[in-house]
């Protein structure tokens, strides 16, 4: 499964000898899978066949389809139905207080027609060969659809990768100061303290132990190994058949942990500048994992 952007449009128009059948689907990111559809009222006893067959595809995002279902002829309407026996009760009542409070309606007709159950409409029931043309007009969509979401996953794959090679780049520079900061750490403590105690008082034996403890604390190898699988962990993850963007967001929250440790713990500058341009990449990756199915 290539990664694909939760975000996307797709749509399809079919045409029969007595409907134009248009379907449409759009979506946004989210969390959760969030399916609104919008179909003729005919339909509505099949929204869940709908649901069943688009939502395992679908997977996650707020994703809206929405049906529309133009009839050729007059013959393939709704009926509309006229109830005369309440229109005219309604008009010998609406008469009789009009005469009673001394008041001319001259907008009578109009009054009646908007009365209660007076006009109604009676749905065309739709047929197994109607359905069948509306799937098929959905699933043209779909695929539509799904092939925009495909398209744009190749920017955010090829985006990836490029903020991926930029980590591992300044990782690599991260590393290549282990033994300067080393060094530097092991002079700067050293000079503090001969610049407040004589030498001839000072403890070699001591002074060694408490050096390789102060050194200790600002180790980072284990960070570094940890961070090493997680690039490689985060790579091979987009090329696998599953979703991708709920696990490349939860590696990519253990990347960051391990770039802030080290961030923590270098207390050498020139290594400072490369984390924070990891952290720079890093923040890329997180804003488009959000928009990654």
């Amino acid at each position: 499964m290539t990664i694909k952007s939760m975000t996307g449009y797709g749509s399809a128009k079919l045409e029969t000898e007595s409907f134009i059948i248009k379907a449409e689907f759009k979506s946004l990111n989210g969390k959760f899978l969030e399916l609104k559809c919008r179909m003729p009222r005919h339909f509505y006893s099949k929204e869940i066949e709908l649901r069943n067959l688009f939502g395992p595809k679908l997977i996650r995002g707020s994703v809206s389809l929405n049906i529309n279902v133009e009839s050729k002829g007059v013959k393939n309407l709704s009926k509309v139905e006229i109830n005369m026996p309440l229109a005219m009760e309604y008009k010998e009542k609406l008469s009789l207080l009009s005469k009673e409070l001394g008041q001319e309606n001259n907008d009578l007709f109009r009054e009646i027609l908007r009365m209660p159950e007076v006009v109604s409409t009676i749905e065309k029931e739709s047929t197994d060969e109607d359905w069948s043309k509306l799937v098929e007009t959905c699933t043209i969509a779909y695929e539509s659809f799904d092939a925009f979401r495909v398209k744009e996953g190749e920017g955010l794959s090829k985006h990836f990768n490029e903020c991926i090679d930029s980590i591992d780049s300044n990782f690599t520079v991260v590393r290549s100061f282990l033994e300067e900061r080393r060094a530097s750490l092991e002079e700067k403590v050293y000079s503090r303290i001969m610049e407040n105690v004589e030498e001839s008082l000072v403890d070699k034996n001591r002074l060694e132990q408490e050096l390789i403890l102060y050194l200790e604390k600002y180790d980072i190898t284990e960070e570094i190994k940890r961070l090493e699988g997680h690039l490689v962990h985060f790579k091979d993850s987009m090329d696998t058949n599953e979703s991708h963007g709920k696990k490349l967001g939860f590696i990519s929250q253990e990347i960051g942990r391990e770039i802030n440790t080290m961030g923590v713990k270098a207390n050498y500058l020139p290594m400072q500048k490369a984390i924070v341009n990891m952290k720079e990449s890093l923040e890329m990756i997180k804003e488009q994992v959000l928009n990654t199915l």
